[in-house]
């Protein structure tokens, strides 16, 4: 995990603080902490990243794919109670 970065978007008046990192061989899972800075109030949004999907094609193998699909639905991201899940 790196160190704390901070962005802050006062045009629009939010600021996004990483929270965590976890890199992983294909993937990578952000905890990112957005807030809005007139109001005060703030949420955590959860931010997977595949990295090993090629330009041009498909990935050799499903298994990486479904390993981090399986990690995304374990998370609990999905569930109704969230807020929507965006591509």
């Amino acid at each position: 995990t790196r160190g704390e970065e901070v962005m802050v978007f006062s045009e629009t008046g939010f600021r996004v603080r990483l929270v965590s990192e976890d890199i992983k061989s294909y993937y990578t899972v952000h905890l990112l902490q957005l807030e809005n800075i007139n109001s005060g109030e703030s949420r955590m949004i959860s931010h997977f990243h595949y990295t090993t999907w090629p330009d041009f094609g498909v990935p050799e193998s499903p298994a990486s794919f479904l390993n981090f699909l399986f990690k995304v639905r374990e998370s609990g991201c999905l569930s109704p109670e969230h807020g929507p899940a965006v591509d």
